[in-house]
């Protein structure tokens, strides 16, 4: 999408109905979110907005250099001083359609993560977060067309990013590794949205559930689960691991990794006996 195509405010924001599903992408520094959330919203043929585009298009109006460094102060500043303007200004650049899908880019704080769920309501919303490892991070960043002065260490520590790795994980409904193909992810997206969403949607109390599961657990492992509960415990913990595996969809084992790991575990805790 060209940032520059959206750019003339939609007048009646307000009057529109909400979408039928928001799905916010949020990810550390060059994990690929753009890239994903572009493949997903072409694949739903769904309108997309981004914070970042709306960000270099400020930059711009406010003849700004656009560097990463720029991007982060502004974005800083934005969410500090009216987070719901801020919000609400970034979807006047792309209206939704009532009924439809609507894909939010660059969710990097829990506060903007919280207003566009009062602002969509009661339209369901899922966070889609993007891991990535550092190292893979500093390759693309090298590489990357947005230009920066500061190395990768430092722009995490800029308050838009602290969120990013220590918060939002947490809030995510599906978690998956940026370093697989974007086709990939884009089909793991496509799936949650038709098998999970529903599940997990806003008529199930999810959290009253889970409270459930553990109080029964906690039953169980002192000899007092009896009768109805042990069904009851059975299907909550059915229910749950479907959960985590829509949530940490599983990808191929490291086999390479997981040698490495093994030789440094047994190199620095040898098994003992008479072996």
């Amino acid at each position: 999408m060209n940032a520059d195509a959206t750019m003339e405010p939609v007048p009646g924001l307000e009057k529109l109905a909400p979408p039928s599903t928001v799905l916010g992408f949020a990810a550390p520094i060059e994990a690929g979110k753009t890239t994903l959330s572009l493949a997903v919203a072409d694949r739903l043929k769904a309108p997309r907005v981004s914070f970042g585009e709306y960000l270099r298009w400020l930059a711009g109006e406010r003849n700004m250099p656009i560097t990463r460094e720029v991007l982060q102060d502004l974005g800083d500043e934005l969410v500090s001083r009216n987070v719901h303007g801020f919000c609400r200004d970034v979807l006047r650049r792309q209206p939704w359609r009532p009924g439809a899908p609507l894909v939010v880019d660059g969710v990097r704080h829990l506060e903007v993560l919280q207003a566009l769920a009062e602002i969509l309501a009661p339209a369901p919303e899922y966070l889609i977060y993007i891991k990535v490892d550092r190292e893979t991070q500093a390759k693309r960043l090298a590489k990357d067309e947005l230009r920066h002065e500061k190395p990768l260490n430092v722009l995490e520590q800029h308050p838009t990013e602290r969120q990013v790795r220590s918060v939002l994980p947490d809030k995510a409904a599906l978690v998956l590794d940026g370093t697989r193909p974007a086709n990939e992810l884009t089909l793991k997206v496509i799936a949650f949205l038709e098998t999970t969403a529903e599940a997990l949607g806003t008529n199930r109390d999810w959290d009253a559930q889970n409270s459930r599961r553990l109080e029964l657990a906690e039953k169980k492992s002192v000899g007092e689960l009896r009768g109805a509960e042990v069904a009851e415990f059975d299907q909550l913990q059915t229910e749950y691991f479907d959960y985590l595996d829509a949530k940490y969809p599983r990808t191929p084992a490291d086999l390479d990794r997981l040698a490495r790991i093994e030789a440094r575990l047994n190199a620095t805790h040898p098994p003992s006996g008479d072996e």
